[in-house]
C-alpha cells in the first residue's frame, strides 16, 4: 500500500518543532534548515520509491520493431528526471518517455533486483522533466497528450508533440519521427502536422508567409525553424493592426 507523503511531510516538520523545545535533544536541528526538496529525497530513499504513491500503473513491456529503431524520446537509455504527481514533486528519478505511445515509464529496482519498468498513471502526472525538458500534460481536443512548450508571443503558445510513427522499410517496419504541433489560441488547441495547415491558421497572411518558408527553406523537421516561422506571422499580425 503507498505511503501518504504529505501526511508525513506535515507530521515531520511537527516531530521537528517538538524536539526544539528540547535543548539537549535538538543539537544543531532546525526546522528551517530544512527543505522540502530535501525531505521528499530523504523520504524516498527511506521508505523506498515502490512504496510511494509513484507507482501506480502497470509494467511496461517493450515491444520493439527491429534493432535499428526504439520507441523512445531521443535515446534508448533513461533520463534523470522528476515528475509531479497530484501536485507532490517526485525528483531523482530514471524516466523513459516512450513517444511512439505517448506513455511515461519509471525505471526502478526492488532491493537490487533486475530493472523493472513501469507505466505512470497520465491522469495523475501534471509535469514531467527529461534533464532540462519540460513536458505538460494537456487536453488537446478530447486527448489527454503529454506536450512540450517551445514558444510563445500575443498570448498564443506553440507546442510540440514529440512522437514517433509507424513506417515499413524493405520487409521490416520501423519508427521514425513525426512532427506534430499545437498552437494554443485563447485556451483552444489548433493542431498542424503540415506546412499548409499551418497556413490555415493564418489565413490574412497566407502569401507573406508561403514567400517566408520558400526563402528560409521552412523544415517541420527542426523545431527552430516552426519557432521561427511563428514569430515571424505574429509579428505580422501585429504590423497589421
Amino acid at each position: 500500500m503507498a505511503v501518504c507523503r504529505c501526511f508525513f511531510l506535515i507530521n515531520f516538520k511537527c516531530i521537528i518543532l517538538l524536539v526544539l523545545i528540547i535543548p539537549d535533544v535538538a543539537g544543531q536541528v532546525s526546522a528551517d534548515n530544512v527543505s522540502i526538496p530535501e525531505l521528499n529525497k530523504w523520504y524516498d530513499s527511506v521508505v523506498g520509491i515502490e512504496n510511494t504513491a509513484l507507482i501506480n500503473g502497470p509494467e511496461y513491456v517493450l515491444i520493439s520493431p527491429s534493432t535499428y529503431t526504439h520507441p523512445f524520446f531521443e535515446q534508448r537509455s533513461a533520463w534523470q528526471g522528476a515528475v509531479v504527481i497530484n501536485s507532490l514533486n517526485y525528483e531523482g528519478l530514471r524516466l523513459m518517455y516512450d513517444i511512439y505511445s505517448d506513455l511515461l515509464v519509471l525505471e526502478h529496482r526492488y532491493a537490487g533486483q533486475a530493472p523493472i519498468w513501469t507505466v505512470l498513471e497520465k491522469s495523475r502526472i501534471e509535469h514531467f522533466t527529461l534533464a532540462s525538458r519540460s513536458f505538460t500534460r494537456h487536453n488537446v481536443n478530447g486527448e489527454e497528450l503529454y506536450l512540450e512548450l517551445i514558444a510563445s508571443a500575443n498570448g498564443k503558445m506553440l507546442f510540440a508533440q514529440r512522437r514517433k510513427v509507424r513506417v515499413t522499410k524493405s520487409n521490416r517496419f520501423e519508427l521514425e519521427p513525426s512532427p506534430l504541433f499545437h498552437l494554443k489560441v485563447d485556451n483552444r488547441f489548433h493542431s498542424f502536422y503540415s506546412l499548409k495547415k499551418f497556413y490555415e491558421l493564418y489565413p490574412e497572411i497566407q502569401t507573406p508567409i508561403k514567400d517566408y518558408v520558400r526563402s528560409n527553406d521552412v523544415s517541420l523537421g527542426n523545431d527552430q525553424d516552426i519557432i521561427e516561422l511563428f514569430k515571424y506571422c505574429e509579428a505580422q499580425t501585429i504590423s497589421d493592426i
